[in-house]
């Protein structure tokens, strides 16, 4: 199931599922070493008059979303039968390695009631449920789970009592399904302590009056060490759970409200849906410089892999967005995680985890039975293009000297001599969609663009030489890229060329990031009959004429596709392409029409709490793949901005609010 909640601090990063339950968290790196298995999540349940119940058992009504233009979560949870309801405020504290869930236990009987609310939580430190140990401290009022420099105190309060009720134990080995089990009946075991495969369950007693409600805190502090997590411990309950929320919120939205516009046309749902992208978007961005694809885990479940990489084509783009809206320090980070990673021959490789490590991959190291480098050549010139495009908001000269021998010449160096002499045009690689290996436009768009800013970087630092140098290849590739990609005859760009037997072959596959690649990268103008043929026929080609509407990324996309009456499954990024073509294309306010209507689809199809997967399902609706993808989100916070940057250009109006002062 998707993510319907993600919170994070750069630190950690925390998943909840539909049923307000913890399903992933990840420490000390976003996207590296998630200690919740996504069979496992942390539980919630009631009992109340002799019965009990589990917030995933179906018998409760749920809505979840965040708490307005902020990275808090806000649950309502309702159980018509049991006469209770539950509010939960979840917050990753911004400043300190502490999860807190605030919970609101409204007794909706005419009666004083006893309800006693059980927490339980599984922590595989590593990753792994193998050597782990959980034991309670009652000294410290704190539950603990640790497994070498991963530790994990648990701990809560109601009113000015601890938690009083606890039990640790064994789970999946020894015939034990968890201590989950054990307060089903409302009372805990209270086992001090076990190892292996485990978990434990915390309890609270809320003697709960008619038509009322009780409060309790419960947090989790994170560390490398029990010392550190005592010393979280100390400054939650010093500082009071209430004040961290409070303060947590309050950054968030300062954060998220950073810059403020005037979203003509919009609706107020699009609007939220812009800042909660934003904030969205952070949480999957880590304090070392690695933006992440996505990191909800159950695309394990069918191919035992996941989203959790950087990798550099998303994360470059996601780079872009982050810019322009203004969060330039973390883009910055991310160029110099890139520079860490370079190889020294100049390019990056498919993906990277976020602690800099080579990340996974299908590519192969041999083609047509030689050794070679399974390349991704956008990757590399995306992350290039995308450091221009930050030098541009930014213009830190420093910077970029500083990194221009480490990686603007290094990766730019690399293109130009990463050539087929015959063609003019890059070797072969794999595409944006990691599927096909050839010379595919989409990429040769992007090394021109990147050769591009490489020579506007060369030419600021007075490197007169390697300006031309850049310039020259620049428009030999371009020349290749209109001779050899473009067909006249039906008027679209072609996919790729592949060798095969030693002839190049034309893939005549229709694929949107061809013509996008074109216009969005400044080869031709927008206007250009070729780019307005392609993108006619992409549209006729690729729209998904169904209940849903919106973009295919080819003809013939299998990737989780069920329905065959369509060419693929319609995908947020490639609707929103189209969008950004209306953008260029303007000539007054009127012609941006179709980018409204589409900004608004992205609203209609986008998770009640904000969330936007990498699909949806072409008949009903639903998120397909990953939710959420950040590179959505990034797309929609990009075209949002350029949407309302075309709208003052036009003269609508000024699209920026004045920065809001309290006491002036």
């Amino acid at each position: 199931m998707p993510r319907t909640l993600v919170l994070g601090n750069g630190n950690i990063l925390i998943n909840f599922d539909q049923f307000a339950q913890v399903k992933d968290f990840y420490f000390p790196y976003v996207g590296v070493e998630n200690h919740v298995d996504h069979n496992n999540p942390h539980r919630v349940g009631i009992f109340v008059d002799g019965n009990f119940t589990w917030l995933n058992d179906g018998s409760w009504d749920i809505t979840m979303d965040y708490k307005k233009d902020t990275m808090a979560g806000r649950t309502q949870a309702r159980h018509s039968s049991f006469g209770i309801r539950i509010q939960f405020d979840d917050v990753v504290y911004n400043e300190k390695n502490i999860f807190i869930r605030k919970l609101q236990v409204y007794n909706n009987r005419h009666e004083d009631r006893v309800v006693k609310v059980f927490l339980s939580q599984e922590f595989q430190g590593y990753g792994s449920p193998l050597g782990n140990t959980t034991f309670m401290d009652v000294k410290r009022h704190a539950l603990f789970h640790y497994k070498g420099q991963r530790v994990f105190l648990v701990s809560g309060m109601t009113g000015e009592a601890f938690f009083d009720d606890y039990t640790t134990g064994a789970a999946h080995s020894k015939g034990m399904e968890g201590t989950w089990r054990d307060a089903e009946d409302g009372k805990l075991e209270k086992n001090p302590v076990d190892h292996g495969s485990v978990d434990s369950t915390i309890g609270f007693t809320l003697n709960v009056k008619a038509r009322s409600y009780r409060t309790l805190y419960y947090w989790v502090a994170v560390g490398k060490s029990l010392e550190e997590t005592y010393q979280l411990h100390t400054y939650v309950t010093t500082l009071t759970p209430q004040h961290l929320i409070t303060s947590t919120i309050n950054f968030w939205n300062a954060w998220a409200r950073k810059r403020e516009y005037n979203f003509y046309g919009l609706s107020e749902k699009a609007a939220d849906l812009y800042y909660k992208s934003l904030l969205i978007i952070r949480t999957h961005a880590d304090n070392r410089g690695g933006i992440i694809a996505s990191s909800d885990s159950d695309i394990l479940q069918g191919g035992f892999d996941s989203y959790n990489y950087v990798w550099p084509r998303d994360a470059a783009l996601i780079a872009m967005s982050l810019d322009k809206a203004g969060y330039k320090e973390i883009s910055k980070k991310f160029f110099e995680f890139c520079t860490g990673c370079l190889r020294e021959s100049g390019y990056l490789m498919h993906k990277y985890h976020p602690n800099g490590a080579l990340g996974s991959s299908w590519h192969s190291w041999i083609n047509e039975g030689h050794y070679e480098v399974p390349l991704q050549e956008d990757e590399t010139a995306l992350t290039l293009l995308a450091l221009w495009r930050h030098y541009e908001v930014e213009r830190d000269l420093e910077f970029v000297e500083s990194i221009y021998n480490a990686f603007i010449k290094k990766t730019a160096d690399f293109m130009c001599a990463f050539i087929e002499e015959e063609l003019d045009l890059p070797r072969a690689s794999y595409d944006l969609w990691e599927e096909k290996l050839g010379i595919h436009t989409f990429t040769v768009a992007t090394v021109y663009a990147a050769l591009i800013a490489a020579a506007n970087f060369s030419d600021i630092l007075g490197k007169q030489r390697m300006v031309s140098k850049y310039i020259q290849m620049a428009k030999r590739l371009k020349k290749g890229l209109l001779e050899r990609l473009y067909d006249s005859e039906k008027g679209y760009f072609i996919k790729r060329l592949y060798r095969e037997n030693g002839k190049w072959i034309a893939d005549n596959t229709i694929d949107a990031s061809s013509v996008f690649g074109m216009f969005y990268f400044d080869v031709l103008p927008p206007d250009d009959p070729r780019v307005t043929s392609a993108m006619k026929l992409t549209i006729d080609t690729l729209f998904c004429r169904t209940k849903s509407g919106g973009l295919a990324r080819r003809t013939n996309d299998a990737y989780f596709k069920d329905d065959q009456t369509v060419q693929g499954n319609p995908w947020f990024i490639t609707t929103l392409w189209v969008a950004q073509y209306h953008i260029r294309t303007a000539t007054k306010p009127e012609e941006l029409d179709p980018v409204k209507e589409i900004i608004e689809w992205c609203v209609r199809y986008a998770m009640s709490s904000g969330i936007m997967s990498e699909q949806i399902h072409p008949q009903r609706g639903t998120p397909v793949s990953v939710a959420p993808l950040i590179w959505s989100h990034s797309t929609f916070v990009l075209t949002i901005i350029e949407y309302l940057e075309k709208l003052e250009s036009f003269g609508v109006g000024d699209i920026h609010k004045p920065v809001r002062t309290r006491f002036l």
